[in-house]
């Protein structure tokens, strides 16, 4: 066997590999090897395109379970978050205090009644606050001088819950459910163009003072979308604009500019705190934010059409953004369904998922959802539900040449159990693998004109690289 030459290919993901060709004693029949070193939903370069659900790629082009569910802890001790008759949780909260070693985590929430609830660890029962919300609210911690822990709620009225089981509402109104915490200070929307905020470490006292409390009026003809918090600044956004409220020192020293942003309109409720960046919805894509640059992160491989939502929702955790979109009713009694997704702001990759975000929320660093009855954590660990599948997808590959070919081998690396099914033509063939960065190889030896490659992930597995041998008649493709 003589080795001939590497050359460029549009086959198999797409001009982005290298191939070699082996010549078998001038017969005609060669075998061709195609690399990639990791994945792509977007062609990139070195990388096998795919399509998946609830497979993460990361920024090096491994792919792993995209996020999983697991029991929400509170107490001092291991116990899951408690369960509700009758009561569908939206939102929680776990404000935590440390004590004797242990971290403790009270269990607050509201539920789609739009009642908030405390948990009696004492009485082992959940009971009403007597606040109740006029929308679904958003939460953020805040910590007082003594160091507790408060869950801020911002939902029509702006209420907090201290550790130790202090309630109370500190604002009567609150535009929507926009609102959140910085530089020691709460803001919220006082009206669809007004941002009110708290004194400093003050989280009852919202008056104006040329030191403390007040409120900033923004020059704009549209109504508040969202407000986040990031680094030592605040951002309002509006339909088409964005401010950068600089909230440090006495309330007579702060200031406002605009930030220059000429995306398409944002969508109401949608601009989350991800860490160190803010992402939202805007009716030309889904865009993240750092500061200084937007970024449309959907404009070359998204399919949705984002002009015509209907309805979305998002949350964030650092480095995670989980966004849900519905579009507008194609026609008369159809209904859209929802399209999911995660972003790693950091890898900058996207993931479909199929986790539904109706009764889910952030609170710090934490994502929940209520699910199957009961409050579960989303945790990005790499870790997989049982009854969840995650998967990627290659389908109808032709290698880039016409004819009939012969899938000789397949060369998975990275680590843990993955299942892998072959198929060509009428024939399939379905192979468990446990990975290794060496390398783990399967001869599917399968002839058809197209095949097709589905790969599962399981618990704990992540997928660097992927190559494939083939022989076919004829030169070079």
């Amino acid at each position: 066997m003589t080795m001939g030459g590497i050359s460029e290919n549009t086959a198999f993901g797409g001009k982005d590999y290298k191939e070699e060709t082996y010549d078998f004693g001038g017969s005609g029949r060669k075998t061709f090897t195609a690399a990639f070193d990791g994945f792509s939903t977007n062609r990139k370069s070195g990388r096998l395109t795919v399509t998946g659900k609830n497979c993460a790629i990361g920024k090096n082009g491994g792919a792993s379970p995209a996020f999983a569910l697991k029991t929400a802890k509170v107490g001092g001790f291991i116990g899951a978050f408690p369960t509700a008759d009758g009561v569908t949780f939206a939102r929680i909260a776990t404000p935590s205090e440390y004590g004797g070693g242990v971290i403790y985590k009270d269990a607050v929430a509201v539920g789609t009644d739009k009642a908030l609830y405390r948990y009696d660890e004492n009485a082992g029962a959940w009971e009403a606050t007597g606040i109740t919300f006029t929308a679904l609210p958003k939460i953020q911690p805040y910590f007082d001088r003594d160091g507790r822990e408060s869950a801020i709620f911002f939902g029509g009225k702006v209420a907090y819950y201290t550790v130790g089981g202090t309630t109370a509402v500190t604002a009567n109104h609150c535009y929507k459910n926009l609102g959140c915490v910085a530089c020691d200070r709460i803001f919220f929307a006082d009206d669809d163009k007004t941002v009110r905020f708290s004194g400093v470490i003050s989280k009852d006292s919202f008056t104006d003072s040329a030191d403390e409390g007040g409120k900033i009026a923004f020059p704009v003809s549209s109504g508040l979308r969202g407000i986040c918090a990031l680094g030592k600044y605040v951002y309002a956004f509006f339909a088409k604009q964005a401010y950068r409220l600089d909230a440090r020192g006495a309330a007579r020293d702060f200031s406002a500019e605009e930030v220059p942003y000429a995306g398409g309109e944002i969508k109401a409720d949608s601009p989350v705190c991800c860490g160190d960046k803010i992402c939202f919805i805007a009716d030309d894509g889904a865009y993240v934010f750092d500061g200084t640059h937007f970024t449309n992160f959907t404009a070359e491989s998204e399919t949705i059409d984002f002009s015509a939502t209907k309805s979305c929702r998002s949350i964030g955790v650092p480095g995670k953004f989980l966004y849900e979109i519905v579009l507008a009713e194609s026609g008369a009694g159809q209904t859209a369904a929802a399209t999911r997704r995660i972003y790693d702001t950091e890898a900058g990759t996207s993931a479909e998922i199929d986790l539904s975000l109706e009764n889910a929320c952030s609170y710090g660093d934490f994502a929940y959802v209520f699910s199957g009855g009961e409050e579960k954590q989303i945790v990005f660990d790499g870790s997989a539900d049982e009854n969840r599948e995650y998967r990627l997808e290659r389908e109808n590959e032709d290698f880039g040449k016409a004819g009939r070919k012969t899938l000789r081998k397949i060369v998975l690396r990275g680590k843990g159990a993955v299942r892998l099914a072959v198929t060509g033509g009428s024939n399939s063939a379905v192979y468990t693998m446990e990975l290794d960065e060496a390398g783990k190889s399967v001869q599917p030896r399968l002839s058809a004109e197209k095949f097709s490659f589905v790969l599962h992930l399981k618990s704990g597995a992540r997928v660097s690289g992927v190559k494939a041998e083939y022989s076919a008649f004829g030169g070079e493709i």
